[in-house]
């Protein structure tokens, strides 16, 4: 039996596809001053019934980074899943490249009930989050409890792409993928190796041109920035709180960070390093000492906005191991230094080792040395 015809079944009836669909778990900164946004939960939760009986066509008229496609597309569907916001929205994003890579658009995120926990997580108004993220007026356009009656349903993305060859989608017919992780779905999709180097097609999803729409889009611009003006701008993802960082998988050690904060100094002098991060789980405003006494500006609790905005608007961002980096790194058109982990990199970002005296080898030094030299380059000559 062929791979498209095992997924036969979930072809389903529109009513039934419906039960499902709702029961599965560049840059341009704007000048300062500008007000921050906050995205902490107030007395109304803007989230909490989503777009109502709205139809996907007022989300398409606001999201351009949703409508590569044209407004006639077939629409995607992809589930809100119950993780933190950046795996939320990390989700969203990738549901926008697939329907990008496929000739489609998104037509929204399905949830349960009054979502989950209002779309909030560790009071944080997720839904305000996208609108900034997104440039959306009305975020609540984006999250759907009603969804419309589905003509195809797949379990995940291997199988729609394999599906919809056979069961080519009309214009407007409405899709949905029922799977919690479309993100972790875009990194599995295998390689292609050839003569001993491995390609791996994520590009074709994150591809320049939707990068570049969901950056224009973005309201992230308008936010605030600590940085020094004049200076190389570096911001640092620790991530503490909910992790450990003798946890191989997801933590990383603050020599490590050091180590590096010494070979990014070297690379870049005038680096004006800010550090984010947070106090959770008894952790303490002095673990945090060593950064500042090595000049960082240490950022503790503060508004996940604020810290997005300096990791996209950044010279050089260093991503943790973690969804909350990976989101705003995709916005980031500078450098971006990658620590290996379950989603994979850009093409274009630079890699670093798990060695604690030096964790960019000479390679990712000279990677890093040329993309700084080129984002100098590039201002210089808008001065000019």
């Amino acid at each position: 039996m062929s791979a498209t015809a095992a997924w036969l079944p979930l072809l389903l009836v529109p009513a039934l596809a419906a039960a499902l669909a709702v029961d599965p778990d560049s840059r341009r900164p704007a000048p300062q001053p500008r007000r921050a946004s906050s995205s902490l939960v107030d007395g109304w939760q803007s989230a909490c019934g989503g777009r109502g009986d709205a139809t996907d066509e007022g989300l398409l008229g606001q999201c351009a980074a949703c409508r590569l496609s044209g407004m006639d597309a077939p629409r995607i569907y992809v589930v809100e899943s119950k993780d933190g916001l950046g795996s939320r929205l990390h989700d969203v994003i990738a549901g926008m490249a697939i329907a990008s890579k496929m000739g489609m658009v998104l037509g929204g995120v399905t949830f349960r009930g009054q979502g989950n926990g209002c779309h909030v997580s560790h009071g944080v108004d997720i839904m305000k989050v996208a609108g900034v993220l997104f440039g959306l007026e009305d975020p609540r356009l984006l999250f759907t409890g009603r969804p419309p009656k589905f003509d195809q349903v797949w379990p995940g993305l291997l199988a729609l792409e394999s599906g919809t060859r056979r069961f080519v989608p009309k214009p407007k017919e409405n899709i949905f993928i029922a799977n919690h992780c479309v993100a972790c779905e875009v990194d599995a999709v295998p390689g292609i190796s050839r003569h001993g180097t491995t390609w791996y097609p994520q590009a074709r999803y994150y591809s320049e041109r939707f990068l570049g729409q969901l950056r224009n889009a973005s309201r992230i611009w308008r936010e605030p920035l600590a940085f020094e003006r004049g200076s190389t701008s570096v911001a640092i993802h620790v991530r503490r709180g909910d992790v450990d960082p003798a946890d191989k998988l997801r933590g990383t050690s603050d020599l490590w960070y050091l180590s590096l904060m010494e070979q990014l100094r070297r690379l870049a002098p005038n680096a004006d390093i800010h550090v984010f991060s947070s106090l959770e789980a008894g952790r303490q405003s002095s673990e945090f000492d060593a950064y500042r006494s090595r000049g960082a500006t240490v950022h503790l609790d503060g508004d996940p906005l604020e810290a997005w905005a300096h990791f996209a608007a950044a010279d050089v961002f260093v991503m943790a191991k973690s969804s909350f980096s990976h989101v705003p790194a995709l916005l980031n058109g500078n450098c971006v230094v990658y620590q290996p982990y379950w989603h994979r990199k850009l093409k274009e970002w630079v890699i670093v080792e798990a060695n604690h005296t030096a964790p960019l080898s000479a390679a990712a030094v000279k990677a890093l040395h040329g993309c700084i030299g080129n984002k100098s380059a590039r201002q210089n000559n808008r001065k000019v």
